[in-house]
């Protein structure tokens, strides 16, 4: 598996987009998932 991890969510969603994935559709709580496809996290501030 490969995970990709974004500072920023438009940074995460513009990688997603690019792979072909559809945030619109695909999100979840600080993910996008794509099937067959890796994951792509957007880090969040602690």
């Amino acid at each position: 598996m490969i995970v990709y991890i974004a500072e920023k969510p438009s940074l995460a969603k513009a990688i997603f987009e690019g792979l072909g994935g559809n945030p619109q559709t695909q999100r979840g709580d600080g993910f996008c998932k794509h099937k067959g496809r890796p994951n792509y996290e957007s880090a969040k501030s602690s």
